[in-house]
Order: structure tokens, then sequence, then C-alpha cells
């Protein structure tokens, strides 16, 4: 059931939320089931984003990327994977709940993560492909949020960065090539 709170904004009550967004505990299951976050309905518009919170969606963030952590120095890499792209799914949803420097970073860490998983398993162009992910995503961001730049250019460098070294290292696409081309906008950061 929602109703409207008193500064005017949208809540569900507990109820409402278990349902929408089922809480899970890989240990009472016995099995490991990362696509369950992966499955959690996105925010269809600006009054759903109102009721995600945020401080939810960067705790199953953390307990996906430990999740995949673990299995990552295990070597069992495909879990790990899984794993990866549900946190990746969650930081893509907290991008959409409000832009600030800590869902940036979240977001960038969970593209890297998964960058240097692939480059582990020497596939040097899908690692390539999230760098590529990570930088082009934080220019459409800066295209779209002019008012938010400050927020963007140490994400904006620092990826610019990585993927430089990576092509340095592996190899270039064309894609890269044309991110890499791309300058970013010099302000006070």
């Amino acid at each position: 059931m929602r109703y409207v709170n008193q500064k005017g904004v949208f809540v569900q009550t507990e109820t409402e939320q278990t349902e929408r967004f089922p809480r899970f505990s890989l240990h009472q299951s016995g099995q490991e089931n990362p696509a369950v976050t992966s499955s959690l309905p996105k925010p269809a518009s600006t009054i759903h984003s109102t009721t995600i919170n945020p401080q939810g969606l960067i705790k199953r963030w953390q307990y996906a990327t430990n999740a995949a952590s673990r299995r990552y120095k295990s070597l069992n890499t495909s879990i790990a994977r899984r794993w990866y792209l549900s946190a990746l799914d969650l930081s893509e949803r907290l991008l959409q709940t409000r832009l600030c420097a800590e869902h940036l970073a979240i977001h960038v860490v969970s593209l890297h993560n998964l960058a240097d998983l692939e480059s582990r398993l020497r596939r040097f162009d899908q690692a390539r492909s999230y760098h590529e992910q990570a930088l082009n995503r934080l220019f459409m961001l800066m295209r779209d949020n002019q008012d938010k730049l400050t927020l963007l250019f140490p994400h904006l460098h620092r990826c610019k960065m990585s993927l430089a070294l990576f092509c340095r290292h592996y190899g270039s696409s064309s894609a890269s090539n044309l991110l890499l081309r791309q300058s970013i906008p010099i302000g006070n950061h």
C-alpha cells in the first residue's frame, strides 16, 4: 500500500516493499542465485524512483560484489561473473535514483571489476568493452548533467587513463580510439 508522507513523497508499506523487492539469503536456500538481484523490477517513472531505497541498493551491491570477489579469488570465474553482472545491474539502478559521487564510483567499480575478470581470463576484447562502457557512460552523464560536472571530472579522468593504459598493453579498438579522443572540459575540479 502506498501513501504520501508529510513531505509529499510516495512511500510504500513494509509489506509492499517486501513483495516488490524480495529478500534473499543464499545461506538459507543452499544455492547461489545472483540472478535474483538482476530480476528485480526497475523504476518505471520518477514516482517509482522515489520509492527505491538507495541505501538498500548499495547494501545489495556490496553483497554481490563481495560474493563475486570471493568466487574470483577461489578461481570460480563463471559464478564470479554472474555476481559481478548482478552488481553492475544494481549500480545502474543506483544511477537512476540520483547522481552523486558515491553512485558514480560504484558504477565505475562494477565495470572495472568485470574488466579485470575478463582480463584474467585473457578475454581482452570483452575487458576493453567494459572499460569503454565505463568511459562512455560517464560521457553520456556529462552531456545530460551539465550542472554536475564537478562530480564527473575525477571519474572521467580515471576511466580515460584506465582505458588508455589497457589499450597500450592489449591493443585498442575503433570505439576506444573515439572515446580516448573525446575531450574532457576543463573546470574547477
